[in-house]
This record gives C-alpha cells, sequence and structure tokens, in this order.
C-alpha cells in the first residue's frame, strides 16, 4: 500500500538548557535561530509527534537532537610596543574565547611600516620596518572561526617603534651598533 498519498503533519516540542532563540513548541516545520552564549557546546533536544489523517501518534515519538556550538568571542586590544624589525606573532588562542579557533585577517598599516603581508589566513607572524622617527601603528581587523561558527570581527593595534640612529659629530651610528668609548 501506497503511504505517501496521507496527509500528515508533526506537532513539536523542545528544550534548550541554557540556549536562548527558541520557541519551545510549534507544529509543522522547525524553523528557529538558537543562540549558545556559552563557552561549550549546548544541546536542544526536539521531541516530534507525527499525526496523520487526525490520528495522534501514527508515527511513534521520536527526539531529534541537534548541537549549537558558541560563536567565538575576540578580544580587541592594542598590544606593547614592537620594535623595528622585530618578529612578533599573534595567535587564535591568545585573544579568542575558544579553543581549537583559526582565523582570518587583513592589516592596515600606519605611515612608514614596510614589510607586512596585508592579510592572511591563521596566525599573523611579521617582521615590520618603521622607517618613520616616531611610533606608528598596525590594526589588524581579525574575523575568528571555530566548530564552524564564524565570530564578529575585532581588531588588535600593534605600535612600531622606529629604527633609531644617532648622529655624532657627522658620523651615523644605526642599529646593532657597539659604541666603544
Amino acid at each position: 500500500q501506497d503511504y505517501t498519498s496521507i496527509p500528515s503533519t508533526f506537532t513539536w516540542t523542545a528544550t534548550y538548557g541554557s540556549l536562548t532563540g527558541g520557541a519551545g513548541s510549534g507544529s509543522g516545520n522547525i524553523n528557529e535561530t538558537l543562540v549558545n552564549g556559552t563557552y561549550l557546546p549546548v544541546n536542544a533536544v526536539y521531541t516530534i509527534t507525527p499525526t496523520a489523517t487526525g490520528c495522534v501518534a501514527v508515527g511513534s515519538t521520536f527526539t531529534i537532537t541537534i548541537t549549537i556550538y558558541p560563536k567565538p568571542v575576540g578580544t580587541g586590544t592594542t598590544i606593547s610596543d614592537i620594535s623595528s624589525n622585530e618578529t612578533f606573532t599573534i595567535t587564535c588562542q591568545d585573544y579568542v574565547t575558544l579553543t581549537g579557533c583559526t582565523f582570518t585577517w587583513t592589516a592596515a598599516y600606519g605611515s612608514n611600516i614596510t614589510g607586512g603581508a596585508g592579510s592572511g589566513t591563521g596566525n599573523i607572524t611579521e617582521t615590520l620596518i618603521n622607517s618613520g622617527v616616531g611610533i606608528s601603528n598596525v590594526v589588524y581587523t581579525i574575523i575568528p572561526t571555530a566548530n564552524g561558527c564564524v565570530g564578529n570581527s575585532f581588531q588588535i593595534t600593534v605600535p612600531i617603534i622606529p629604527l633609531v640612529s644617532v648622529s655624532l659629530s657627522g658620523y651615523v651610528i644605526g642599529e646593532n651598533t657597539i659604541l666603544n668609548w
């Protein structure tokens, strides 16, 4: 016998744990946007009761469990000054709430800054040169991802101290020069 032509619907109820944004119950398709405000995965459990031609529980009641992962949250900051020509690294784990995260990034380099990649995926490792006379900032805009969830962008500012040169009686002494008096 062909049962595909029998009119059917279903009702549902849900438990969300610490999730927010759910209706709790309904009939027909489930269409919800749930928010996980914790740092751990949380399950939404839906109990489905199918009906056909007005009969309750023609099919057995069953459950569907959906795991909702949290969005990674980044912390914007200004890090300690970095000297010109000094290699530095910014990792996801240092500035994002979730372990196992990755990120994409773009950089806006201040005046007189050279040597940067401009954008990338994963850790930021750069050795920048500030050829100016004052500190110049680099602002990295970072978009974190963890467990398939994309977080909101945040910014990390890195001040770059310029190269130092000293002029003594017409002589110029550059970086890494040893003076003996």
